[in-house]
């Protein structure tokens, strides 16, 4: 079970989501707590169990139907009913956002060239939340499920959202998911890669399932308690964050994500930045800028900054 502690999101232009694609939307949503377990209302009980247990829907997200200029999908961040367990509540992680009224908008169709896609999402470059953005989810699970299956949140009932079905490959993935992603692999690894990710954070127990069942919900309430308990220390936070950032400059080559990193060092205390027995070789090469920074730096920097 991960002992990470995670820090609210301060900046939420800096908060950087990102499709298997390599699409990049800024989360614009200051206070966003990474790794967020919300309580979405319950499908309809199964009528073959013999407990009526829960049972996911299969219902698809449709924006005609479900989309946010039919109603409500909920705020940027969650409710205070959605972070409480209750009657008819099942737990999901928040793991990135949907473009809610055109999900596939930026989902590379045939017949256009590799190039061409390429090109055009460079020049898009970190594009501002769309103003239709809905919350995307995958459901807390007992163990690793054998396939990743990803949820929106629509329509509240009794200030909890219903979830609905949704294709993973239009889902902007926040930046904690992307952590330890390579960026040098086709789209097939990084999709093999994110939904191994997602399933792996939003199971309790973290073994691979033996046997390919259907995963069950959780619904002790003293289970979450337990494993709610993904918090980070500021600084593997804040090693987090700027290795997150450079992976992201690699991706794209953007020197803003390089002056991100210099933003979040310079505002550090100085404890994170320099401790008792820390060294700081790459601290000291990321602030010469009379010279490139090398990947080994970069990778110091990180080492220096999680010590």
């Amino acid at each position: 079970m991960s002992t990470q502690t995670y820090v609210p999101v301060v900046d939420g232009d800096a908060d950087i989501a990102m499709t298997m694609d390599g699409e990049q939307m800024k989360v614009q949503a200051p206070g966003r707590l990474p790794m967020q377990r919300v309580y979405l209302w319950e499908g309809n009980p199964d009528p073959n169990k013999k407990d009526k247990g829960f049972r996911f829907t299969n219902k698809p997200y449709n924006p005609k139907e479900d989309g946010p200029e039919v109603s409500s999908q909920g705020g940027r961040l969650p409710t205070p009913k959605e972070l409480q367990p209750g009657p008819n509540a099942v737990q999901y992680l928040e793991v990135g956002l949907v473009i809610g009224d055109n999900p596939a908008m930026y989902k590379p169709t045939a017949g256009n060239s590799k190039k061409d896609i390429k090109t055009d999402r460079h020049r898009r470059g970190k594009m501002p939340r769309a103003e239709s953005a809905i919350r995307a989810f995958i459901p807390i699970t007992e163990n690793i499920p054998t396939q990743s299956k990803y949820y929106v949140g629509i329509k509240p009932t009794q200030g909890r959202l219903n979830p609905r079905c949704i294709d993973g490959e239009v889902i902007f993935f926040y930046p904690e998911f992307w952590q330890g992603v390579p960026t040098d692999v086709s789209k097939v690894e990084r999709r093999v890669f994110i939904n191994y990710q997602t399933k792996h954070l939003a199971a309790v127990n973290k073994p691979q399932a033996e046997r390919a069942t259907a995963s069950s919900t959780v619904n002790n309430t003293e289970k979450w308690t337990r494993s709610n308990s993904l918090v980070v220390t500021p600084p593997e936070n804040l090693a987090n964050t700027l290795a997150l950032q450079y992976t992201m400059f690699q991706a794209t080559g953007d020197r803003s994500d390089l002056r991100n990193m210099l933003s979040y060092i310079t505002n550090a205390t100085s404890d994170l930045k320099y401790g008792p027995h820390t060294a700081s070789v790459g601290v000291k090469a990321f602030f010469d800028f009379s010279e490139d920074l090398s990947v080994v730096e970069a990778q110091l920097v990180i080492r220096e900054l999680k010590v």
